[in-house]
């Protein structure tokens, strides 16, 4: 037998809190079911559950099923308490059942709050036989718990999982390394999307649960606030205690630094981009998120054994500053063992038709998917008959994702975007020395590398290229911007030579060998287009008028003329 006063007792000594305590009691002592106590307490069944895992994780009892129940009945059976009373000081606390009356409170010497008449305890005799409660409810709602608490929330499912393996184990040794000195407090995954940065968050949170006291994945995707996304957080790592939500941002932040040093828990943040700044370099924050800058600054530097993992497009800008021995970066790429895998399991062969095509897309999972559907459909599977076909674009189905992430660029990137699509490959040093654009160097490497951090080049030695599917997208918008200069230089009566910016500050005719594919694009392009039929005019306009002042604007149309034969 045990009394609600005994086990006031022994709960303080395992340090469960009130919220877990209340739980603890009514399922133990009273008999009722979670779905009783959710319903008495006002809670979710689920949020009883994670308190009622934490009791048992407390308690020291791991493992499945419903033997974890009678183990813990056991343990409050057995375990000897004090005769001494517990102090009841002079102090009034608000009944969680009914807040309009001030009740006397009880307390424990570690500041535990309970009052033994709220929680309704009996008898455990009857509990103890099985009798005279819903068993087989009460054993199904505590089916599967262990010693740790987690909450995927929407996290997607990850199986099948290709690949990936040497990232995995990267992840892991960072996160659960034995040696507690060496585990990483701030982890930052970073890709383009589709790459499969979120899978391999959740691939590696999945297989080190047991290593946590707590695991929680949040989407940033609708943009909480932080209070309210530090409050969702503590709701499973620290329930029962003041809402992080009615605090200000900088007290939401404590409150969760604190609780990361009492337990460990691993916090996986997906989709961090959707509150960067779109018209700043990559990785800044939205000036209304600017407090997550302060929140991801303390998670690295405070001492804690817990682990934050970021999953992002794009890197954090300030992070290079933060990197040490327990903050890390990885950066996600494309994989030509997963693009193979993902064929096999198709039924399709990985030949060289299909790498050509995997190249093309970066070697990115979600595009590649997206084109097998496309050319099972089309081509009949037929990898060979895509890549004949001259009117196939390499980008197909993958367009809105890289229209999301060109528009996220600032001006300056994009213009950088169509250099280094005119030039195909180029360093830092060509760009400046042959004036392609009117920066300062310090600027020009801070675009640069913003660029980098969006996972938008690929860099061989000290020379920058886009990826294939990037360049390709890029193309189309720099020929887009073009025909859209043409068709207002026609519209204005004075025909000002500032509706051809583009045409008039960059030369197409590169060497030959280098932008054949740009010149093909281009020329396929306007033979299609109705505004090619007036590229003669618009010619004619700039030879007669503008002889010296058009720039580049003059050969790059007598160029597209003679390409398109129009």
């Amino acid at each position: 037998m045990i009394n609600p006063e005994n086990l006031l007792q022994i709960a303080k000594g395992h340090s469960v809190t009130e919220g877990e305590l209340e739980v603890l009691g009514a399922i133990v002592i009273s008999g009722e079911t979670i779905t009783d106590v959710a319903t008495r307490l006002k809670l979710q069944p689920e949020a009883v559950r994670k308190r009622l895992g934490e009791v048992y994780r407390k308690f020291g009892i791991l493992g499945k099923g419903p033997g974890k129940l009678a183990k813990l009945q056991q343990l409050l059976m057995n375990n000897p308490v004090s005769n001494s009373k517990v102090r009841k000081p002079a102090r009034k606390y608000n009944s969680r059942n009914n807040p309009s009356v001030g009740t006397s409170r009880s307390y424990g010497e570690q500041g535990l709050r309970v009052n033994p008449e709220n929680l309704r305890f009996q008898s455990i005799a009857d509990f103890t036989k099985g009798e005279g409660i819903s068993g087989d409810t009460l054993i199904s709602d505590l089916e599967g718990y262990t010693g740790c608490v987690p909450d995927w929330d929407s996290a997607p499912d990850v199986e099948p999982f290709y690949g990936r393996q040497s990232e995995l184990e990267q992840l892991k040794s960072w996160i659960a390394d034995e040696d507690r000195s060496r585990r990483s407090r701030l982890i930052v995954l970073y890709g383009m999307g589709g790459i499969g940065k979120t899978f391999l968050a959740v691939k590696a949170g999945k297989q080190v649960e047991k290593d946590f006291d707590a695991v929680v994945w949040r989407s940033i995707k609708q943009t909480p606030s932080l209070p309210k996304l530090i409050a969702s957080i503590e709701d499973v790592i620290n329930p029962g205690y003041i809402s992080a939500a009615k605090l200000s941002a900088e007290e939401s932040i404590t409150k969760l630094i604190n609780s990361l040093k009492e337990r460990r828990c691993l916090i996986i943040l997906d989709d961090l981009e959707a509150i960067f700044d779109p018209n700043n370099v990559a990785g800044c924050y939205l000036p209304e998120y600017e407090q997550y800058a302060e929140l991801v600054q303390r998670i690295a530097t405070e001492n804690h054994e817990s682990s934050v993992l970021i999953v992002s497009r794009e890197k954090i800008a300030d992070i290079a500053g933060l990197e040490e021995n327990r903050v890390h970066t990885l950066q996600v790429a494309g994989s030509g063992e997963i693009a193979q895998q993902i064929l096999e399991n198709q039924g399709l062969e990985y030949n060289d038709a299909w790498q050509a095509i995997a190249a093309n897309y970066g070697r990115n999972p979600l595009a590649l998917k997206i084109m097998i559907t496309m050319i099972q459909d089309l081509y009949g599977g037929q990898a060979e008959d895509f890549l004949s076909d001259s009117h196939s674009t390499t980008y197909f189905g993958f367009h809105s994702l890289l229209d999301e992430q060109f528009y996220r660029l600032s001006p300056e990137e994009k213009e950088l975007m169509f250099v280094l699509a005119i030039l195909q490959k180029a360093s830092i040093a060509q760009i400046i020395d042959e004036e392609w654009l009117d920066l300062p160097q310090s600027d020009l490497i801070e675009y640069m590398s913003s660029l980098r951090r969006r996972s938008l080049l690929e860099i061989d030695g000290s020379k920058f290229s886009l990826q294939p599917m990037v360049w390709r997208h890029t193309v189309e918008k720099l020929i887009n911007n073009i025909e859209n200069e043409i068709l207002n230089f026609l519209e204005d009566e004075e025909q000002s030579l500032e509706n051809l910016d583009i045409l008039t500050s960059y030369p197409w005719q590169q060497e030959e060998k280098d932008n054949q594919r740009l010149l093909f694009l281009i020329q396929r392009y306007f033979q299609a287009k109705a505004v090619g039929e007036r590229l003669s005019e618009v010619l004619t306009t700039l030879e007669e008028k503008y002889p010296e002042a058009s720039g580049y604007a003059i050969d790059n149309l007598r160029s597209i003329v003679k390409l398109a034969k129009v």
